[in-house]
């Protein structure tokens, strides 16, 4: 059984979202922070101002979440030392390796040490006592045991774009219900739409139309 990866319903900065096909959604990015919260909760609550103006998004009290900060960082690769190899498990694989401050292997050839390298550590949050969104969070609807978020550090690359690590789909429960319970709120977010451009013969280049 692969569940689907089409559907889920992504909030960010005033946008919505769903996933495609491969799984991907995308968003215009909205802030400048180098980091972001990604947060897994089947429904959200909008605080209303005299029942007419929105004034920011909630957690639901009643429902499960489960919230990752995303945060974009720099580092050094540095080749392990004599010590480091003659302890390690693997020593014959590892004898040119070189590491990322979060200890990620990287092949040999793939930059010479010293060079300054890019990556997101990922870890995992509580939930805000007073249950108010972060307002630079993308929020999937869903169930949490139906998104699997891996933490630590990921190899990145130095971008004004913020392409996250990958995110596991394990299951599409609950996604029907979710999706009905979510008419009245996508009236408040605008749906994010793409626009596809030739950039060459052979490949074909998606765009926000949302800028």
């Amino acid at each position: 059984f692969l569940p689907d990866l089409n559907g889920y319903i992504a909030l960010y900065g005033g946008y919505m979202d769903y996933s495609n096909a491969n799984g991907t959604i995308t968003f215009p990015l909205r802030h400048t922070e180098k980091k972001i919260y990604v947060a897994i909760t089947p429904k959200i609550n909008l605080a209303r101002i005299k029942d007419k103006t929105i004034s920011h998004k909630e957690y639901s009290n009643d429902r499960k979440t489960e919230i990752y900060l995303f945060e974009k960082k720099e580092g050094v690769l540095k080749k392990k030392s004599d010590e480091e190899l003659k302890t390690s498990p693997n020593k014959e694989k590892m004898t040119n390796a070189l590491t990322s401050p979060g200890g990620i292997p990287i092949a040999p050839d793939a930059s010479p040490s010293g060079e300054k390298i890019f990556y997101w550590k990922v870890s995992k949050i509580e939930k805000p006592q007073n249950n108010k969104i972060n307002p630079i969070s993308v929020v999937i609807l869903s169930k949490p045991k139906n998104i699997y978020i891996p933490t630590g550090d990921f190899i990145s690359v130095d971008s004004y774009h913020f392409v996250l690590p990958e995110i596991y789909v394990m299951d599409n429960k609950g996604k029907a219900e979710i999706l009905l319970n979510t008419i009245d709120t996508k009236r408040y977010f605008e749906q994010i739409t793409l626009e596809e451009k030739n950039a060459s013969d052979t490949i074909i280049q998606e765009m926000i139309r949302n800028m």
